[in-house]
């Protein structure tokens, strides 16, 4: 059972710490209503199902790569570069007037989905994350399977749980917008993004 409260804390800190994706889940939320927020979500949380995979059958492999030399500077200048394009298209983009929240499922899936897979991704701190602290914790631990799953479900709800009442907040703010506050948001989400990319790029080129 302690592994469960262990694997909530985890998933607590790596919500708290992936900045970017707030301003994304919010953002879109206030814009295009409830589902369209939740699609974000969907490709943050299948991008990290896919580290899971990645943890469980090629920890070792994946362990190997994150310790190559050049490979943060590479997955944070990618990473970088995607967070200064969306964040740039999200600040100049600006709203004639208040957008009607809607949501069409052949279109916001996947352009939504791929935001949020792409931020979270290509974001250097998500992958040392789960395949480089996570496995170390786990080997240091001397997990059982049992409890390595205990574990894993226990970061990965709390990741679903966490970014859900984001959704489900930005939802409650969405009836008090006026176009003024809705580009106030753009401005504030873009630029946040913009910064967290160029911080980012700085960061692994330094």
């Amino acid at each position: 059972m302690d592994y469960l409260f262990y694997g909530m804390g985890w998933g607590l800190w790596l919500a708290i710490m992936v900045g970017p994706l707030v301003f994304a889940l919010i953002q879109t939320t206030l814009e295009k209503g409830t589902p369209a927020g939740f699609t974000v979500g969907l490709g943050i949380w299948l991008s990290d199902a896919l580290f899971v995979l990645a943890f469980f059958w090629a920890a070792d492999s994946m362990r190997s790569l994150t310790a190559y030399e050049n490979f943060e500077l590479i997955v944070g200048t990618i990473g970088g570069i995607i967070l200064l394009l969306i964040g740039g298209g999200i600040y100049l983009n600006t709203p004639k007037e208040l957008p009607k929240p809607s949501f069409k499922a052949s279109k916001d899936i996947l352009a939504n989905g791929f935001k949020g897979f792409a931020i979270n991704t290509f974001n250097p701190f998500t992958f040392i994350f789960w395949l480089g602290m996570i496995p170390t914790y786990v080997q240091t631990n001397k997990m059982i399977d049992t409890q390595i799953f205990i574990f894993i479900l226990a970061i990965f709800g709390t990741i679903i749980f966490t970014d859900s009442l984001k959704v489900i907040f930005a939802k409650k703010l969405q009836p008090k917008l006026t176009l003024k506050n809705i580009i106030l948001v753009r401005k504030i989400s873009g630029a946040a993004l913009v910064i967290f990319g160029i911080a980012l790029i700085i960061r692994v080129l330094t």
